[in-house]
């Protein structure tokens, strides 16, 4: 595989954009891969096949023609019916791009695999040193995974970086594995451990491991899909020592590594009881002196991220919504701008066209575009892509999720001539085959959609009236008092935004009611309010989808006396945190 090649980046990214948003929606359970190979070089020439499987529900051998056709409808057995315009036009695209046609491997039961094959241009690269292989040579490392697709590469991963690697893909096989290469002198240094194994469970797996002697100074990294709550995995009594989301990303693994050499934390410790919690400790890190923009409509939530990000070490500009933000990005170059997607007046995705379409005019790099959502849905991943964001932070965000945002753009201006692992040359002038909205890929697109664990859990009465651990995370951002006056903005805009919300209800709007309930929904959850904003996220979906009245007011029912019981909850802990309670 040649590590550089020359293409048009605008109409690939759109053509694997369609093809991996299609496949996410399809795949209720399993995974979805996507895959790029080298068909054949020669002649400064060469033909990469590009291909993107899921373990969906599968297309009869009858509709395989039809789902490239303008609207097809399918009838596959699952909730979601359609392929619109996209499988036609990304056909189209990739024959703009020197491909012949976009093939299907489908059948009921098992899953569809889209690929095709496209020309590039070789271009040359200078090498680039392993530094990782003799860092991490000789270490002793168990995968544990039951998915082929997941330990597969993270065998390789770390077996470029010079690990001895052991891979299991059964529970029960753990503790004895462990244990025979303990006694034969080589114990794992690093056990990998898949969260959701089919026979057996984490906590059994963490007691297996923590209560040997000979095996419970191994270093725990549990993995697990987006949808996990990390801070609840960390407070387990017998705990991991991280957590960290698949799919595994370079950098994490990495970190996790380069952690487990570390002086160790206490490995069976019951939890601090909620009362007694420290602040959680500040984010450590090299200044980024990065410049970004923050675009929210919401006064706390624009608070909470600029004391996260100067906490960082960035300059924060602020717009209050979406025209301002197009108005500073003409007149200043931002390393990153955040962008709210749902804003009174120009709206998030239309700040984020007008921005690509001016950068296009211009000829500029584009800048980083990072969505700040408070909606985890594909439907919204898809709006935010095809925008031409690059990413996107579901709210509430954590500041270490702000800094995995950060680290490649401070990485980029660093050293700007670093090979990534795929790069493409600038792509020619968007044409009406081509919206200008989609743009060049970029290196946070390349390396992961960052995401926070979607707050739907599907049972509130598990969720905290107030997250203690949120609640520390802003006090521990290095400005006095800043809680207390978060506090302050959430009791004195809440009545007009519950004023709102009641008249919207008493008109049975429903497009007012879930802008209301999502107005309200970010700045409860950055204060720690799960439960309400769990509720709030639940009456504007029920608002959202469909209309139906009744299941709205249904689910509108009792958000004030969960408003109050988080007003009396903040009220106490802040009383508790100034010694007045």
């Amino acid at each position: 595989m040649p590590s550089v090649v020359a293409g048009d980046a605008l109409r690939l990214r759109q053509v694997l954009g369609n093809l991996l948003s299609n496949a996410v929606k399809y795949t209720e359970h399993g995974e979805v891969e996507i895959r790029v190979g080298l068909d054949d070089m020669r002649d400064g020439q060469c033909r990469l096949h590009f291909s993107v499987r899921d373990t969906g529900p599968g297309i009869p051998d009858p509709e395989h023609s039809g789902v490239f056709e303008a609207f097809t409808q399918l009838d596959n057995g699952t909730r979601m019916g359609g392929t619109g315009l996209g499988l036609s036009i990304a056909t189209r695209l990739v024959k703009l791009m020197g491909g012949e046609r976009i093939d299907l491997a489908s059948a009921m039961g098992r899953g569809s695999t889209f690929s095709f094959v496209l020309p590039f241009e070789v271009r040359e690269a200078a090498p680039v040193p392993n530094r990782a292989s003799d860092e991490y040579s000789g270490l002793r490392v168990l995968v544990v995974d039951d998915s082929s697709t997941s330990y597969m590469l993270l065998e390789e991963m770390l077996a470029n970086w010079s690990a001895e690697v052991s891979v299991l893909n059964r529970a029960k096989l753990v503790g004895d594995r462990m244990q025979n290469a303990a006694l034969r002198g080589t114990p794992f240094d690093v056990v990998l451990l898949d969260h959701s194994l089919p026979d057996g469970t984490t906590d059994e797996l963490l007691r297996t491991i923590r209560l040997d002697p000979a095996t419970a100074g191994t270093y725990v990294v549990l993995m697990s899909a987006l949808n996990f709550d990390a801070t609840y995995e960390g407070t387990r009594v017998i705990a991991p020592d991280v957590c960290i989301a698949k799919p595994v990303r370079q950098v994490l693994l990495r970190g996790a590594l380069k952690a487990s050499r570390e002086p160790r934390k206490p490995l069976v410790a019951p939890p601090p009881a909620p009362a007694e919690r420290a602040p959680a400790a500040r984010v450590t890190t090299a200044e980024y002196g990065l410049h970004v923009m923050v675009v929210d409509d919401n006064a706390i939530n624009r608070e909470v991220a600029v004391a996260m990000l100067e906490d960082l070490g960035c300059s924060v500009v602020l717009a209050e919504e979406g025209r301002a933000a197009v108005a500073h990005a003409q007149h200043d170059r931002f390393d990153v701008i955040f962008m709210d997607c749902q804003m009174p007046g120009m709206d998030g995705y239309a700040a984020t066209e007008a921005i690509r379409a001016d950068e296009t005019r211009r000829g500029a790099a584009p800048t980083t575009i990072v969505a700040l959502t408070a909606n985890v849905m594909a439907r919204d991943r898809d709006r935010c892509v095809a925008a031409g964001m690059d990413s996107f932070l579901a709210k509430p965000f954590s500041a270490s999720q702000l800094e995995a945002v950060l680290e490649p753009v401070a990485a980029r201006r660093a050293a700007t001539t670093a090979p990534i692992v795929a790069r493409f040359a600038s792509a020619p002038e968007p044409t009406e085959d081509t919206p200008a909205a989609v743009t060049q890929v970029s290196d946070t697109q390349a390396n992961a959609i960052l995401e926070a664990p979607p707050m739907s859990t599907g049972n509130t009465a598990r969720l905290p009236v107030l997250d203690l651990e949120q609640v520390a995370t802003i006090r521990g951002l290095g400005k006095p008092q800043i809680f207390e006056q978060l506090c302050d903005m959430l009791f004195s805009s809440s009545k007009d935004a519950f004023a709102r919300l009641d008249a919207a209800l008493a008109a049975g709007n429903v497009e007012e009611i879930a802008a209301a309930a999502h107005a309200l929904k970010s700045p409860v959850a950055n204060l720690g309010g799960r439960r309400l904003a769990e509720l709030l996220e639940r009456c504007e979906n029920a608002a959202r989808d469909g209309g139906d009245l009744v299941a709205v007011r249904r689910a509108a029912a009792g958000l004030k006396a969960h408003y109050a019981a988080l007003v009396a909850a903040l009220e106490t802990e802040n009383k508790r945190a100034t010694g007045t309670g």
